[in-house]
């Protein structure tokens, strides 16, 4: 089958996609970079790079500090909250112009409520309730993916027909920004996202595109993109996402960060709402976590998050470890990039890394993913739709008419719809998956899950691609939306993943791993990411937001 399927792609469809389908990805490219006045913006960071205190490269010392250093420092008395917060407002106010991460922001409060801290910290009568124990973060600013609700700032999931509605402004806190609130965590803004989430770009009607700190002519990754993009630029230390199909691994990983999706049981429930998953199957696909520029900040953040203590993944006996690693993902598919020889390489790198100083090379091996791990993108869909309201009925909006792919693009093509390119898409994708139910995938899923079982053994993390790519042109996701299929196969298995940067490309875009584990077995990939942070030096600052050095400028412009 697999020699068949190579004869009719590479006599049939390879001079199709040369011919027809390449063409027609780079216009969009470069029609979507035009239109949304990327070359403009690469011109204005040029611009602004010729300055030191302008440049974007340059950072103050606190952007460099993790959210644990900084709780640290704050508690001691060596820094203030105020300060701490005005610098990364003053980072958010340069940097998100180009970003457009940022959606609605709350500085004011934001403000206030770090002089409270500060005030309390001064007295030097730090009451039981802001104790280390009670609020391990107290004082240390936090951004929130704009679907989790924050009372008062925007909850519209990208969607036009919530925009000031009695659900947005939210009238609550979701209970994860109570926990994140109830650790210390001060909120400086929510950031952008795209349609009902359902899509690795955020375009909306409502904020716009987001884009990438290391080339804003690419894409951040999503649906959880302004975390990514800010967290990835220093504009924010750390941020929470939600992650059903990849969604905070892929932010992460193009935007050069670490990202952490957690056991999904962990997560405390939601207060219903249009999209709180009905079903245990979804709910066993939905999570939330963080996306941070350093590795110690994963698990108590996580254990803010969940509001108990998960452990200390330093306690892990890294020695006992059994790794393996897959360097070429999924292998070679139809429908589905092969992966890129950098990014294979990294796969090969972290093992042998961990070979040589961790596990010892007998407790490494390299293997193929199981035969049919390529069958989870069509068996995906069923375990997050079935049960629940259809995209046609949350895309067209409560007590309005449902959303009709077929309908819309007409409007869309003129510049008229209330919808993007990826909620037509996501209605074509859903008609065309027939009437298949969980029950019928189900036993898909179970079977890979215990081929992964027996690969990864009592004790074993898997080190797999986050994507077959590196971040590419904005619109690409129109292209290729099955690339998902790389970091959504762990949300159809439960399991925790860890997305760890491993430098940059030759191109300047960021390399990383995903670090896998079984349900529960979060403290394990947390565990190797803290070693992996060690060994290949974790997040790398942007360089002029993608924006090459002319030949006539050095690199004495830039201030690092």
């Amino acid at each position: 089958m697999a020699i068949t399927s190579r004869i009719v792609s590479y006599i049939i469809l390879r001079p199709i996609q040369i011919l027809f389908w390449a063409p027609w990805r780079k216009l969009a490219f470069w029609y979507i970079s035009v239109y949304d006045g990327i070359p403009k913006k690469k011109r204005e960071a040029r611009k602004l790079a010729r300055n030191p205190e302008t440049s974007l490269d340059s950072y103050d010392p606190l952007l460099l500090l993790s959210a644990t250093e900084l709780a640290r420092r704050i508690r001691a008395g060596k820094l203030t909250s105020e300060q701490v917060l005005l610098t990364y407002i003053n980072r958010i106010e340069k940097v998100n112009p180009f970003l457009n991460a940022v959606v609605a922001d709350r500085y004011e409060q934001a403000l206030e409520e770090a002089r409270k801290v500060d005030r309390i910290i001064a007295s030097g009568n730090i009451p039981e309730e802001f104790s280390i124990k009670n609020k391990p973060f107290l004082g240390v600013p936090v951004t929130i993916k704009e679907c989790i609700a924050v009372k008062g700032l925007p909850n519209t999931f990208g969607l036009a027909w919530r925009v000031n509605t009695k659900w947005s402004p939210a009238p609550y806190n979701s209970p994860r920004t109570v926990n994140l609130t109830g650790a210390g965590f001060i909120i400086l803004g929510v950031t952008n996202n795209p349609e009902l989430l359902m899509s690795w770009e955020s375009n909306t009607t409502v904020y716009g595109r987001c884009l990438n700190p290391y080339d804003l002519g690419r894409t951040p990754g999503g649906s959880s993109s302004g975390e990514g993009a800010i967290v990835g630029a220093a504009g924010s230390v750390i941020g929470i996402g939600t992650d059903i199909g990849g969604s905070i691994r892929l932010p992460a990983y193009f935007c050069g960060s670490f990202g952490h999706k957690t056991t999904s049981e962990w997560i405390p429930a939601e207060p219903p709402h249009f999209l709180s998953p009905r079903t245990k199957g979804k709910a066993v696909c939905a999570t939330s976590g963080p996306i941070c520029r350093y590795a110690e900040d994963i698990a108590p953040f996580v254990s803010a998050l969940i509001g108990r203590d998960i452990g200390d993944p330093r306690s892990v006996d890294l020695t006992k470890l059994r790794v393996v690693a897959i360097p070429d993902g999924f292998g070679w598919q139809i429908a589905i990039s092969k992966v890129d020889p950098e990014l294979r390489q990294a796969v090969v790198n972290v093992a042998n890394y961990l070979g040589q100083q961790v596990v010892g090379k007998e407790n490494v091996a390299f293997a193929k993913a199981p035969g049919q791990i390529a069958l989870s993108s069509k068996n995906f869909g069923p375990m997050i739709f079935t049960g629940e309201p259809a995209p046609s009925e949350t895309l067209g909006g409560e007590g309005l008419p449902p959303f009709n792919y077929k309908k819309e693009l007409i409007p869309f093509i003129f510049g008229r719809s209330k919808h993007t390119f990826n909620s037509i898409m996501l209605g074509f994708f859903y008609a065309l998956g027939g009437k298949r139910t969980r029950d019928d995938v189900l036993p898909f899923w179970n079977q890979l899950r215990e081929e992964f079982h027996e690969l990864l053994g009592e004790n074993g993390v898997l080190i797999f691609p986050p994507h077959p790519l590196t971040t590419q042109p904005h619109g690409t996701s129109y292209f290729n939306p099955s690339n998902v299929n790389y970091t959504s196969v762990f949300n159809g298995l439960g399991f925790p993943v860890t997305q760890v940067p491993i430098g940059l490309s030759k191109d300047g875009l960021p390399i990383g791993v995903q670090v896998v584990a079984r349900k529960h077995e979060d403290l394990k990939t947390i565990a190797v990411a803290l070693q992996l942070e060690k060994g290949f030096g974790g997040w790398v600052p942007p360089r002029r937001f993608g924006v090459p050095i002319a030949e006539n400028e050095t690199e004495d412009l830039y201030a690092h």
